[in-house]
């Protein structure tokens, strides 16, 4: 899932999701960028947003 999820926003495939593929993720989401996935996420509310919408790939 992850590397797919990397395929979608046009980064490196490394299969994991750490520092950098998150940074990637919220630069992507139009999010602060802080290479964590902070509780509450900002990221993630904007991704689950965009899926419901379905308008996540842009």
């Amino acid at each position: 899932m992850v590397g797919t999820l990397q395929k979608l926003i046009n980064t490196k495939v490394v299969k994991y999701l750490g520092p950098q593929p998150i940074s990637t993720l919220q630069n992507y989401l139009d999010t602060p960028i802080d290479r964590k996935v902070s509780k509450p996420s900002l990221m993630v509310t904007e991704m689950q947003k965009r899926l419901n919408a379905g308008t996540f790939v842009k």
